[in-house]
């Protein structure tokens, strides 16, 4: 671990209900940082005053930045303090949720000491729960049966990682459940601001793609679930996540002989589409045709889709639109996306 540094980035926004639990967090860490930079998308809150107060007694180097304008998601304010950070390893922490005291000693030292990992992983659970999150145990009882064991840490083999990412949406619950090298995240251009909701994932899949993958089985950050949560937003999350599965493709163009991976995603964002159809958002609806037809979907059964969309749009009155946000709980399969998929 000689010469390596690690910092802390906090990208917050209205926050000041939680931010000084996130910041305590990490001054509680067995193995500190270098340094914390939190980063202030313009709250109109008392954000900024909880955060100077913090800086002014803080044993850790605290920086607090604020942007000059909103940016409407987490993305911009990580891009800038990764920019800003001086450290090598970097962690991120949402606003809401708090780090484990263990968090950067189990971590940290995996990625310092092997430079052929890009990536390192743990575990996450509700906060004030006393056992790991349910949704992602079942995710890592399959990782950790392929994984290669290593000291203090396990492998997971590239394609696992992948193929992870398509069937499940991550193997990472958000930012605070991995950190990773600074030069990677610069040289990947940074988090896509395109992106306000799945910048983490589509962060996760690059490395993934890039290096080598590692997992330190352990809860390492607990989150919290309120009304604000930008997940909660499922609409754009299941647009955005879309465009992450097909990034996926594009960036790993050998992934395509693999008709399974290619059907399974295929279906989920035919699911998607026809969600978002008869919830009303038909700009959603017809972009996610467009991803589809990068994954190889006929032109014939995209016109037809697209049709009934604005077909759809038509027998609809502005006065009846309705909303998926709140109802777009999950992908069941639907006897139209099934066909869309059969015209691969």
């Amino acid at each position: 671990m000689t010469g390596s540094k690690t910092s802390v980035v906090i990208p917050t926004y209205n926050g000041s209900r939680f931010i000084r639990e996130a910041i305590e967090s990490v001054l509680a860490q067995t193995l500190p940082p270098d340094e914390i930079i939190v980063v202030d998308d313009r709250s109109t809150d008392s954000t900024c005053e909880v955060v100077s107060a913090i800086a002014e007694t803080s044993p850790i180097p605290l920086r607090l930045i604020r942007l000059e304008q909103n940016s409407g998601g987490p993305s911009k304010p990580t891009n800038v303090g990764v920019q800003a950070a001086t450290g090598d390893i970097i962690a991120v922490l949402d606003q809401d949720d708090v780090f484990h005291p263990e968090k950067l000693a189990r971590q940290v030292p995996v990625l310092a000491n092997n430079p052929d990992y890009s990536l390192v992983f743990s575990w996450s659970q509700k906060l004030g729960a006393n056992d790991c999150e349910s949704a992602t145990s079942s995710v890592a009882r399959e990782l950790e049966q392929d994984a290669i064991p290593r000291t203090g840490f396990l492998e997971i083999r590239q394609q696992v990682a992948i193929e992870a990412m398509l069937r499940y949406g991550t193997f990472v619950k958000g930012y605070p459940g991995f950190i990773f090298r600074r030069e990677d995240f610069l040289a990947k251009g940074g988090a896509d601001e395109s992106l306000r909701i799945a910048g983490d994932l589509d962060l996760i899949s690059w490395l993934a793609i890039h290096a080598r993958v590692a997992l330190v089985p352990f809860v390492c950050y607990s989150y919290r679930e309120h009304e604000s949560n930008a997940c909660r937003r499922r609409a754009a999350m299941w647009i955005e996540l879309a465009r992450v599965w097909t990034s996926i493709f594009d960036r790993q163009p050998e992934l395509r002989s693999q008709r399974k991976l290619v059907l399974n995603c295929t279906k989920s964002i035919a699911v998607i589409a026809w969600w978002f159809r008869e919830g009303g958002c038909y700009s959603e609806a017809l972009e996610a045709h467009l991803l589809l037809r990068k994954l190889g979907v006929a032109r014939t059964a995209l016109a037809v889709a697209d049709a009934k969309v604005w077909l759809h749009r038509a027998c609809t009155s502005v006065g009846l639109r309705k909303t998926v946000d709140n109802s777009f709980t999950g992908l069941p399969a639907t006897a139209e996306s099934l066909e869309v998929c059969s015209a691969l």
